[in-house]
């Protein structure tokens, strides 16, 4: 499995703190000279996906802000799972409660 990141703000410094540092394979952000928007626009979702190497069909993106992820994952033709700890009334999603119930629903079965 590849993993990417992608911030409206650069992410390394974040990613130190979590002690995510070499877990991913790209890391890019939305102002990153061949992005230069932010999210819901797909071109920084589509930007992390070349640099995956894998196709919109192949990807899953997580977020956590459904009015601006969903969006943009639809507009980029990925699937997506927003993780928020209240129900959101958006669609076109799969909805997770915590990152616990995310990891069931990736390596379940």
């Amino acid at each position: 499995m590849k993993l990417g990141v992608l911030s409206d703000y650069p992410a390394e410094a974040k990613l130190a703190a979590l002690e995510l540092t070499g877990l991913f394979d790209a890391i890019l952000f939305a102002q990153s000279p061949e992005i230069g928007v932010f999210k819901p626009n797909p071109r920084g979702l589509l930007a992390v996906v070349k640099a995956l190497g894998v196709s919109p069909a192949e990807t899953l993106y997580v977020g956590d802000r459904p009015e601006v992820d969903s969006a943009a994952a639809a507009a980029a033709g990925v699937s997506c799972v927003i993780v928020a700890p209240r129900p959101a009334k958006a669609q076109g999603f799969i909805e997770v409660a915590g990152f616990s119930q995310l990891g069931q629903l990736l390596f379940a079965g």
